[in-house]
């Protein structure tokens, strides 16, 4: 981030996205520039991964039509629910293994079929069975129940990874052979 004293390079909806949702949670300099630097995006990444869904929806909206560069490059290192179906079979075993079974069945109610399958097609066929006929008798759920079990699903992703317990391979980055 870079000091300033004038923030007229700062779009006033980027400043009032962050400062109304991050202003009293995340410790961030009021200024920050939106040129295509590495350190502002791993920055906005880490506030954004803190975020729930819809604010990081809207500052990443705000983004793509001020600066469609950064929005892409920021998309690019973050995680997000749908991105388990670029996950490995034998990480996602891992991952089911760690998260709560609730918060998976709430997490499956809105997405697409393709992640639904890839995460269904790593759990046992008992598993599988079980988790589909209690989201059958479960009810309505609320989106922002559904958004917030997606991101305690993310969480426990991010924490394994930190562990060093799965690896997920981000795009731009090198593959790698194990």
């Amino acid at each position: 981030m870079k000091d300033c004293e004038d923030h007229k390079d700062v779009p006033v909806c980027s400043r009032a996205t962050i400062s109304a949702d991050f202003g009293q949670k995340v410790p961030i300099s009021p200024c920050f520039s939106l040129d295509a630097s590495d350190h502002f995006s791993y920055h906005s990444v880490d506030i954004l991964s803190n975020a729930d869904r819809v604010t990081e929806r809207i500052v990443i909206e705000s983004l793509e039509e001020e600066d469609p560069e950064i929005a892409e490059e920021i998309l690019k290192r973050m995680f997000v629910f749908e991105d388990i179906v670029l996950l490995d079979d034998l990480t996602i075993q891992k991952v089911l293994r760690e998260i709560d079974s609730s918060d998976l069945m709430k997490a499956l109610r809105s997405v697409d079929s393709e992640v639904s399958e890839k995460i269904f097609r790593n759990m046992s066929e008992r598993a599988r069975d079980t988790i589909k006929e209690e989201m059958d008798f479960m009810g309505p759920v609320r989106i922002r129940s559904v958004e917030e079990s997606q991101s305690n699903i993310v969480s426990v992703i991010k924490k394994m990874e930190e562990a060093g317990e799965i690896i997920i391979a981000r795009s731009g980055e090198d593959e790698f052979i194990v």
